[in-house]
């Protein structure tokens, strides 16, 4: 279900703060610029490639509008609005169905973002309207942000109530704030806090190690219960390579361990850390890359990552111990030939306690290329990527171990002329869900079509 009277009522309200200053004499010095777009998409599957049992129609419109220099430059508006529309319904069954779905009707308009940003002081602005604001969670609101600093101590505070785009959670009052303090160059220290469900509490820091690199760290609570540490070590660059390192621990133990199953302060309300359905007890994890970029032929980056649980005996369907490796590339106008390539792959082993272990593996590419020698402004590409899966059907003595694949391809034309951008995409996908709906194969054809202003 949706908040339809409460978007309506937000978005008038957005209109009707930018058409006040709109009609102001002093908007002839504004400087008005944004995109507007709509994208239509038509997709099928049914038991074989060329079947169609099912099918979709989905609309999406969008319009981004931003305003500059207003009032002799002490105040800057943007609104970010999106319009999604389902064209034929769905069933409960449809591969389809998706969380615009579940609305209470077949479509939905969405104020992501509008507000009015006012500087009314040296170094002290005012943010009012649906915005964000990242301390110690991502909040996602409707109210004030206030945000100054005097020598090296700079920070924001801001509250109001919870925004969002489904009924659930609450609209109660969520407020919070940041400061950060630099003592010297290169040390920052911090403080931030969040209050929605419960209070979230984070200190940290950063620390510029001269010719070695930069080194970071934060500790975070809910409540009073201890919830993680993070360390990040960047190096500067050395014989062409970058090297990181990241550390995290979850932290708690029996009763006393406690963390938020969803990211209830975020914008979709129902981000996840990691696909799970409940607290993800205790673990430890590194991280190890390195990077390293080659005049002419591109990108790399390669590394590891070690997931250890710090009780085998937390293990569930979603936390596990497991070891993974990865490997990525990019690269642009490749030997100037105008094709640009990105590779990524990905190999995960699962060291399980309970039932077999499990493997999983990614593998993607995508190639586009310039075709301006067929036209000024377009381009044409193809991608896809396959990944194979192990999972489990339950956890314990009677667990039983289900391969699941999936495959996915697809094709585009992109076409962009002065302020005009078009774009044709074509896909395929299979899959083992989307099977157990009797959809072997799902095919998708979406048109794009944007204008910029300014």
């Amino acid at each position: 279900m949706r908040r339809g009277k409460k978007t309506f009522a937000t978005l008038i309200l957005s209109l009707l703060l930018i058409l006040s200053v709109s009609f102001s004499p002093l908007l002839r010095a504004a400087e008005v610029s944004g995109e507007a777009g709509a994208e239509y998409r038509a997709s099928s599957g049914g038991d074989g490639f060329t079947s169609g049992t099912f099918s979709d129609q989905d609309l999406r419109g969008y319009g981004r509008i931003v305003l500059r220099n207003l009032y002799g430059g002490k105040v800057t508006g943007y609104l970010d609005l999106e319009y999604l529309k389902d064209l034929d319904g769905f069933e409960v069954s449809d591969p389809f169905s998706d969380t615009v779905d579940t609305y209470s009707s077949r479509d939905d308009l969405r104020v992501n973002e509008g507000y009015l940003d006012l500087v009314v002081g040296e170094g002290i602005s005012v943010r009012a309207g649906r915005q964000r604001a990242l301390a110690a969670e991502d909040a996602f609101f409707d109210g004030l942000k206030v945000t100054g600093g005097f020598g090296k101590v700079k920070g924001f505070l801001f509250g109001g109530l919870r925004a969002s785009h489904y009924v659930e959670p609450d609209r109660d009052a969520l407020f919070g704030g940041k400061i950060s303090w630099t003592p010297l160059s290169g040390i920052t220290l911090y403080l931030a806090d969040t209050k929605y469900v419960k209070n979230s509490l984070e200190v940290g820091g950063n620390l510029r190690l001269l010719s070695l690199g930069t080194v970071s760290g934060s500790f975070g609570v809910i409540e009073e219960d201890p919830r993680f540490i993070r360390l990040t070590a960047t190096s500067r660059e050395f014989a062409g390579f970058v090297l990181s390192g990241d550390y995290t621990r979850k932290l708690g133990n029996g009763a006393d361990y406690e963390d938020f199953d969803f990211d209830f302060t975020s914008p979709d309300g129902r981000s996840l850390e990691r696909l799970h359905l409940g607290d993800l007890k205790p673990y430890a994890e590194y991280t190890l890359s390195a990077s390293r970029g080659f005049e002419g032929i591109g990108f790399f980056r390669l590394g590891v990552t070690r997931h250890k649980l710090v009780h085998d005996e937390d293990e569930d369907e979603y936390n596990r111990t497991f070891n993974e490796f990865f490997v990525d590339y990019s690269g642009e106008d490749l030997f100037g030939t105008g094709i640009s390539l990105n590779l990524s792959y990905r190999h995960v082993e699962e060291d399980r306690v309970f039932g077999d272990d499990a493997s999983f593996g990614e593998f993607e590419v995508a190639l586009a290329r310039d075709l301006k020698e067929v036209t000024e402004g377009l381009s044409a590409g193809v991608g896809g990527y396959a990944t194979s899966y192990t999972r489990l059907t339950s956890i314990g003595s009677f667990s039983s171990p289900v391969d699941e694949t999936s495959k996915n391809y697809y094709a585009f034309l992109d076409y962009k002329r002065g302020r005009v951008r078009g774009t044709l995409t074509v896909e395929a996908s299979q899959d083992d869900v989307t099977e157990r709906y009797g959809a072997e194969w799902t095919k998708s054809v979406s048109v794009e079509v944007a204008y910029t202003f300014d």
